[in-house]
């Protein structure tokens, strides 16, 4: 099986498009891949039809939601985590907030595991940054570091996101994790006074840290999986990426 990390620079530059992408961009060249989030919160409770209450995920819900075809897929790729919490806030803290015990990276570690035996890809989606703490200990670097998965940075193209990125891929380079390939997002909608910044951040990204840019994310107010137009786009962009990763096997 093959792997694939995708790592934010931050809070809210658009990981779980950029996930749902690559894991769109999977299926569409018959990859058996799924997506697991290690800990998710900001999760709603929900009632099931059986009447028992439950944590509903909302990345792992929008992932389903574009990518799915199937209620059973959506299903199963909506219980693909493992911790969930309902305080929207750093998964140290929820969980703290949540009495429910510490987070460890050696279960997290067991549950990706075990999913890699049911597919050709997984693609891991981190929450907030690469230095996010889960714990008092350990941060989803170390979970970077233990998992070896082929990293994709992914930052949003604005002002300041020169530096997020170049110390997002230092930190990942300390711990010899250097990563594949960098995702320029564009979460809000473009204007002339800042064209020309988000024209030169992708190149002095890619000149500092010599990491190439794969992709970058047009914005759109509509991410809703009828929009084709928009997520055929990514996809295929994202296509050389996945053919890589999945040709890389690991035990």
């Amino acid at each position: 099986m093959s792997g694939l990390f995708i790592i934010g620079c931050g809070t809210d530059i658009g990981k779980t498009v950029a996930t749902a992408a690559f894991l769109l961009s999977a299926k569409n060249l018959g990859i058996n891949a799924t997506v697991f989030k290690p800990v998710q919160t900001g999760c709603s409770a929900t009632i099931s039809q059986s009447g028992e209450s439950r944590l509903d995920p909302p990345d792992l819900s929008f992932v389903a939601n574009i990518c799915c075809k199937s209620r059973e897929e959506a299903d199963i790729i909506k219980n693909n985590y493992s911790y969930a919490f309902l305080p929207a806030c750093s998964p140290h803290l929820a969980s703290s907030m949540s009495n429910k015990g510490s987070i460890t990276v050696d279960k997290i570690y067991k549950d990706i595991k075990e999913a890699e035996k049911r597919y050709d890809l997984v693609i891991i989606e981190g929450a907030g940054g690469l230095m996010v703490p889960l714990n008092e200990n350990e941060t989803f670097r170390d979970l970077a570091q233990m998992l070896g998965y082929e990293a994709i940075v992914v930052t949003d193209n604005k002002l300041g996101c020169i530096n997020e990125a170049l110390l997002t891929i230092e930190a990942l380079n300390s711990k010899e994790l250097s990563p594949l390939g960098i995702v320029m997002n564009n979460t809000s909608r473009p204007n002339e006074m800042d064209l020309y910044i988000k024209k030169d951040n992708p190149l002095i990204i890619e000149g500092y840290s010599g990491v190439p840019v794969i992709t970058e994310i047009p914005y759109t107010d509509d991410l809703s999986r009828e929009n084709t137009d928009f997520w055929s786009t990514i996809t295929e962009n994202l296509e050389v990426t996945i053919n890589h990763v999945s040709a890389i096997k690991r035990s």
